[in-house]
């Protein structure tokens, strides 16, 4: 039986999950230096021990909207760029069983299921596992990787 690791975290009153080999750390929100014209869901730019990280507001991308800035970060790594996806809490990483992992059906939460791997049940609760593959299209990686050139 293959079980995978999984981050839960909270964007708004949803419970999701990201896989823990696509994400580096999670750090405390710090202040970000907006940027001027850039995409809607790309908050700004910090610096973390001398790397610019671009700061996407993972509530705006998947159009649950809610702007947090004393939640958590998660920092990845998006087509070789360092971003941190602001997210209302992160809380545990867990264990979850192949077989406890079932496919979307419509739209889960308000989002597409073109962006998730599969929904889990836990304690009675769902959780939402997202495809970090499939989260930013290819546009949206574009818009990362110019505000992390355009400012390092």
């Amino acid at each position: 039986m293959d079980t995978n690791q999984f981050i839960i975290f909270k964007v708004g009153n949803e419970k999701f999950g990201i896989r823990i080999t696509e994400v580096q750390e999670i750090i405390k929100p710090q202040e970000v230096t907006t940027l001027p014209e850039s995409a809607q869901f790309i908050k700004g730019i910090i610096e973390l021990r001398g790397e610019v990280i671009v700061i996407v507001n993972l509530g705006e991308r998947l159009g649950l909207t809610k702007d947090n800035n004393d939640g958590r970060v998660l920092v990845v790594e998006i087509n070789g760029v360092k971003a941190g996806l602001i997210v209302d809490d992160a809380s545990d990483v867990i264990q979850i069983d192949e077989n406890m992992i079932k496919k979307p059906k419509g739209n889960m939460a308000g989002i597409k299921t073109e962006y998730l791997s599969g929904v889990a049940k836990l304690d009675e609760e769902l959780i939402v596992l997202l495809d970090f593959d499939r989260l930013f299209s290819d546009e949206q990686q574009v818009q990362i990787e110019q505000a992390a050139k355009e400012n390092n």
